[in-house]
């Protein structure tokens, strides 16, 4: 109806056979962008699956080394603080030992002297005790950076689920989506006296969901 606008009078009205073959190119044109449009989909439908197996795939890696490097982590706090234990304990027993060998003999020779070395193993003691209080505060340290990084993971892992979610909810819309062909009134074979257009050039793709 829309081609036959201003040619309704008996000068222009075309015959019917005329109508008949602009309606076929129409139709063939129009086939062509169906075609095209369609080729389109299917492309970006398998390049929307690959994408969302890829970043499935990459946060998949991603968690595994994530949950590695935190093992590895709390594993060498574990034999650190448990070197410093075994040390200590060792420092312990060999400055008792000795303490009690040196009280025995310099008790003999200088009883003075004996306080002095009662104050050298209490500084003894005060530094095992210090020394613990660090690994104590080392542990404590490691399992505030454990639960940073369990964190950092877990922010991850939601950013990826949402990228996830928008792009499924596009493939969504994608799928029901209503494709219209507007063509624009533009001369065809000569009639309004214009060149003729490629059929590109003729026509408006509309998306509407």
């Amino acid at each position: 109806r829309r081609l036959e606008d201003g040619r309704n009078t008996e000068d222009h009205r075309m015959p019917a056979a005329n109508r008949n073959d602009m309606q076929d190119v129409v139709q063939a044109a129009l086939k062509v962008h169906r075609a095209e449009l369609e080729g389109w989909i299917g492309q970006l439908k398998t390049l929307g699956k690959g994408v969302a197996a890829d970043l499935f795939d990459s946060w998949k890696k991603i968690d595994e080394k994530q949950t590695e490097r935190i093992t590895q982590t709390e594993q060498s706090l574990t034999n650190f603080v448990g070197r410093l234990d075994g040390m200590g304990e060792k420092l312990a027993a060999k400055v008792e030992e000795g303490w009690s060998n040196a009280h025995d003999r310099l008790y003999e020779k200088n009883a003075g002297q004996v306080e002095q070395l009662g104050k050298m193993v209490e500084s003894t003691r005060d530094e095992i005790a210090a020394m613990a209080s660090t690994a104590q505060d080392a542990k404590g340290r490691s399992a505030d950076l454990m639960s940073e990084a369990a964190s950092s993971v877990q922010e991850y892992t939601q950013s990826l689920q949402k990228s996830l979610s928008e792009l499924a909810e596009t493939m969504e819309r994608l799928n029901g989506q209503t494709i219209n062909v507007e063509m624009k009134q533009r001369g065809w074979f000569g009639f309004s006296g214009e060149k003729k257009k490629k059929p590109e050039d003729n026509s408006k793709i509309k998306y509407r969901n």
